[in-house]
């Protein structure tokens, strides 16, 4: 019967298994090499959250803009009223009632997970014919038979990174 070799004096020292200073180099690698990617690990959450508050804020957009496709060109949500050249509407999408609310008035104790500027201007055909771009555009009060074009924009931004740009979207609709 063999003795093993832990048990045996004349074992060579490779076949006893690791020393201590074996384990604590090994220990020492596996640290360095856990520490340099400990970086990518954290920058992918932030980057999971970065695109999660863009998925939202597209979202957001293109609500704004299906809803207000579908009203008819001459509702009063998108025309200018008198003594205006544009309407201008700024929503706060609150962070902890998840609800648009007016952004000049929003709750103590709340803050804005999101901004959302809608603007919407009017113009005649006939600015477009003239130099080919939309500069001119009408007053409010004119009939909806004289405003042929509305273009409305939508920017949404978030108010807690200051790095980020809005999100901007423009519609042209004609009637």
């Amino acid at each position: 019967m063999t003795t093993p070799c832990f048990a045996s004096p004349r074992c060579r020292p490779s076949e006893r298994g690791f020393s201590l200073i074996e384990g604590l180099i090994a220990m020492a690698l596996l640290l360095l090499i856990v520490t340099g990617l400990l970086p990518l690990f954290t920058r992918s959450m932030l980057n999971n959250v970065q695109g999660d508050e863009a998925t939202r804020a597209t979202n957001i957009v293109v609500d704004d803009f299906e809803r207000l496709l579908s009203l008819p060109f001459d509702s009063l949500d998108i025309s200018v009223p008198d003594g205006g050249t544009e309407v201008v509407r700024d929503d706060a999408l609150l962070l902890a009632a998840n609800l648009w609310h007016d952004a000049a008035t929003i709750p103590s104790g709340d803050q804005a997970r999101f901004l959302r500027t809608t603007t919407v201007r009017q113009y005649n055909v006939d600015d477009l014919l003239d130099n080919g771009i939309l500069d001119n555009p009408l007053p409010g009060g004119w009939t909806p038979s004289q405003v042929h074009i509305k273009v409305i924009d939508v920017d949404v931004a978030n108010p807690r990174t200051t790095d980020a740009p809005p999100y901007t979207v423009r519609v042209v609709q004609s009637y």
